[in-house]
């Protein structure tokens, strides 16, 4: 029986995520061009970190809750106004938070959110709300037009579509997937690749669907091979690794590297010419990307999440991402659980060549760390009573506390 005051508590946390993602989402749209975002992603950032703050209060975390109050003071006396800064405040908070709620809820609450905003401004695009500031462009190398499609670049769309696919998938990791909903996910691939040429998201995407189908339709099994259980949770250090190799070793020199650049629009070059500029330091470079060339400066984005993690937050928000979803994986991996294993590792495979990662607005799974805290306390929780039960067996010894105790 869940108490009033958990669902109290569980509701301000929702609330509080909704806001963030609702700033986040609208930001990336076309419509920030068209409203100043600067003063509400301020009050947002102040807004869930209230909400949360109360969450903490109901929660009975009085000490933390003082804690956190001084630190919001200290924030709004001094101004935070690095933007990523605070964004990785309120990601902390939320991660925190997150311990005791339920995370299928949270992977539904983004989903339809993302797929709300997704139609929503697609929809104001083509009643044309954005001439004005459109952002489509001429690809020059194949004479084809992409569609902003009312967001900030032309790949934002598919990029958020890849996410409702993962979303969706996720949520039906437990029973099967209506084959209708699946060519609806495709049709609309396809619908967002053709406006978008948006090719990385577009081949994942069908990789993606491809496998669900392989596991819930004809029954294919990853995770009974041992092998695979062994190598799987370690695909986010494989593909950072990669990303990482490819940005210090990238040489103009070589025809594959270049072959490979030009397959990557230019993701390597870029990488590479980042590397060189920034160092390594444990909490990051404050780093001004220059998406749109001027006369003085050149074009200068590094699409690859892990090096753009890597460089702009650090190595400990680096080591920390990859910790993170290498215990994830493990723990889908443990409970054979084949569709979130598959979900992820098209994430890891997205995180090569694209910078969503570290944004909460596509990637849920940042928030799991609580959930994955919990399984391990519980775990040990768990061995704890059973040893405990053993000893009583053993040697006649009586423990009452553990009497009413199962183990779950």
């Amino acid at each position: 029986m869940i108490s009033g005051r958990t669902k109290r508590a569980d509701l301000l946390f929702f609330l509080a995520f909704g806001i963030y993602l609702t700033v986040q989402i609208l930001s990336s749209t076309l419509v920030s061009a068209l409203v100043d975002f600067t003063y509400i992603r301020f009050a947002a950032f102040f807004v869930v970190n209230g909400l949360l703050t109360v969450k903490l209060y109901i929660d009975g975390k009085y000490k933390t809750f003082w804690v956190y109050c001084i630190l919001l003071a200290i924030l709004f006396i001094t101004g935070s106004n690095v933007s990523y800064i605070r964004d990785l405040i309120i990601l902390g908070f939320l991660t925190l938070e997150a311990r005791n709620v339920d995370f299928d809820a949270i992977v539904k609450e983004q989903t339809i959110l993302v797929a709300f905003f997704l139609a929503s401004i697609l929809l104001l695009f083509a009643l044309g709300l954005f001439k004005k500031v459109d952002t489509s462009i001429l690809r020059e190398t194949s004479d084809r037009m992409r569609f902003s499609l009312g967001f900030g670049w032309t790949s934002y769309a598919s990029n958020y579509f890849f996410s409702v696919v993962v979303g969706i998938l996720f949520l039906y990791s437990k029973k099967k997937c209506p084959i209708v909903l699946l060519l609806l996910l495709f049709a609309g691939n396809y619908f967002f690749y053709y406006m978008t040429d948006t090719k990385a998201a577009f081949y994942e995407t069908i990789l993606l669907i491809a496998l669900y189908f392989g596991v819930k339709t004809l029954g294919i099994r990853m995770t009974k091979f041992k092998i695979i259980r062994a190598v799987m949770p370690l695909a986010f250090l494989i593909c950072a690794a990669i990303a990482v190799w490819f940005a210090y070793h990238y040489t103009s020199g070589s025809s594959v590297m270049q072959k490979l650049n030009e397959i990557t629009t230019n993701r390597l070059y870029l990488s590479n010419k980042a590397v060189h500029m920034y160092r390594i330091r444990p909490f990051g470079n404050y780093i001004e990307w220059v998406t749109t060339p001027t006369e003085t400066s050149d074009y200068m984005y590094v699409d690859s999440s892990f090096v753009q993690i890597l460089l702009q937050y650090g190595s400990v928000a680096f080591t920390y991402i990859l910790c993170l979803f290498t215990l994830l994986l493990r723990y889908y991996v443990r409970k054979r659980d084949d569709v979130s294993v598959i979900c992820l590792l098209m994430i890891a495979l997205h995180s090569i060549t694209e910078p969503q990662l570290f944004n909460v607005a596509y990637t849920p799974f940042l928030l799991s760390l609580g959930m994955i805290l919990s399984e391990i306390r519980e775990q040990k929780r768990n061995v704890y009573i059973r040893r405990k039960r053993e000893m009583r067996k053993r040697y006649g010894t009586t423990i009452p506390q553990l009497e009413e105790t199962e183990i779950i």
